[in-house]
């Protein structure tokens, strides 16, 4: 029998052995499996992402480009087609471009009144005063643009109407006592002409001048007597129109009566009491040629020689007779 080589013995005992090992083992091994271990889940921790800040443009707005620019052509003042008064509203007017943005208007009336911001534009002004005022506007857009325009207007005093001038007649010894009131500011000057008819039949005319708020007095003498009807004009200068009201007064003249005319009553006036020449010269009228009820001679008559009532209220309770027909002529 040959013998093997002592390296070839050594692996097939090697094999050997372990083959049997692993004949051995092969059960337990298939019948208990090594557990299974779950490997831990690692979540990765984020890396902070860093992002960078977008850079936009620049918005760049282009600039408006208008083919007007903001002008005022003219100031109006409208509602007028001649003068202008004191204290008469007064219409203006700015006829401006409105299309160049919003606009806002800033009046100067020239007599020291404003109106600012308004939106509007028209506006309107009353004038105290008479005389030439210059009137600035100024007119802003919501652009920042400006532009102002002036205007001279004249106001003129207001104009004369009917019944700015009144007149009232007294009765005298042939004669009467016209009083012309002037109730308007200002001076009047013009014709003045009176017609009479009835127991005269004349007709007077003259130029008279009477100052504002005031009175003028004008005696037409050389009168018959009996009832006369007073036809009253003043037309002022530059004027065809009549301007007096209730100018048509029915009036009884009476002759004078000479002092040494005897059973002429005499009015007695006491010194201490002091009556105006009208209430006098009715009081001579009422002892010779007028007759009045007797509750009136001892009544308002006694009273007004006493001085016990106003002339006011004397003298016009006896027109006030006497235009109804309770006194009348002897």
């Amino acid at each position: 029998m040959s013998k093997l080589p002592l390296g070839i013995i050594a692996m097939l005992g090697v094999g050997i052995g372990a083959f049997v090992l692993s004949k051995r083992s092969k059960d337990t091994i298939e019948t208990q499996q090594p557990p299974v271990i779950t490997p831990p889940v690692i979540t990765p921790t984020p890396t902070p992402v860093t992002q960078t800040p977008v850079i936009e443009d620049p918005i760049i707005v282009a600039p408006i480009i208008r083919d007007e620019i903001l002008t005022i052509s003219s100031i109006d003042v409208f509602g007028f087609i001649g003068k202008k008064y004191v204290n008469k509203p007064i219409k203006f007017f700015s006829n401006t471009n409105t299309s160049i943005g919003v606009l806002t208007y800033d009046w100067d009336f020239g007599d020291g009144a404003i109106s600012s911001g308004t939106t509007k534009q028209y506006t309107s002004h009353t004038y105290a005063n008479e005389g030439q005022y210059k009137v600035i506007l100024t007119v802003t857009n919501n652009f920042g643009e400006s532009v102002t325009k002036s205007k001279i207007i004249t106001i003129s005093p207001n104009p004369v109407k009917e019944g700015d001038v009144t007149s009232k007649v007294l009765a005298q010894p042939n004669s009467v006592l016209i009083r012309l009131t002037n109730n308007h500011s200002d001076d009047l000057t013009g014709s003045f002409t009176v017609k009479v008819t009835g127991a005269n039949t004349k007709t007077f005319s003259s130029i008279t001048h009477i100052n504002g708020k005031q009175s003028i007095e004008i005696i037409i003498d050389g009168l018959n007597s009996g009832y006369n009807q007073f036809n009253i004009d003043f037309k002022p200068n530059g004027s065809s129109k009549d301007v007096v009201i209730d100018d048509n007064e029915t009036i009884f003249i009476y002759d004078l009566i000479v002092e040494d005319t005897p059973n002429v009553p005499v009015v007695v006036v006491d010194d201490s009491c002091k009556l105006s020449n009208e209430v006098q010269s009715i009081l001579f009228q009422l002892d010779t040629v007028l007759n009045a009820p007797t509750w009136f001679i001892t009544g308002n008559v006694k009273d007004i020689r006493e001085c016990n009532i106003s002339e006011e209220v004397f003298i016009n309770s006896y027109y006030t007779l006497l235009s109804s027909g309770v006194i009348t002529a002897k």
